[in-house]
């Protein structure tokens, strides 16, 4: 699985939502991943898997609305472990690279 950071770059909420998705080398959608975070009142991680990433509330696949059409998402280049939040609580090092996270939304 290859991860990539992107961050939300247009709408009420750019700046604030940041989404790491999951690559399957297979290419199969089913075997996606996307993790959405949120900096809003709180820290807000959703996960979509299997047949939840497929479609979002505008009737696209969430994944496409991401990786696909630039000018909503930016994809961001991390020294962040990825692989770690992705791993959470099973790894050792999930707290500090989840919060290294924070450090990508931006407070316009």
């Amino acid at each position: 699985m290859e991860y990539k950071l992107y961050r939300k770059a247009t709408g009420y909420d750019a700046g604030k939502l940041l989404a790491i998705i999951g690559e399957h080398a297979s290419k199969v959608i089913d075997k996606f991943e996307v993790y959405t975070i949120a900096n809003g009142s709180t820290l807000e991680l959703k996960v979509y898997k299997d047949e939840e990433i497929k479609i979002n509330s505008d009737g696209r696949p969430l994944w496409s609305e991401i990786t696909w059409i630039s000018n909503k998402w930016e994809l961001l280049e991390t020294d962040v472990n990825l692989q770690d939040v992705v791993d959470g609580l099973r790894n050792s090092n999930f707290a500090q690279s989840f919060s290294e996270l924070t450090k990508y939304f931006t407070n316009d």
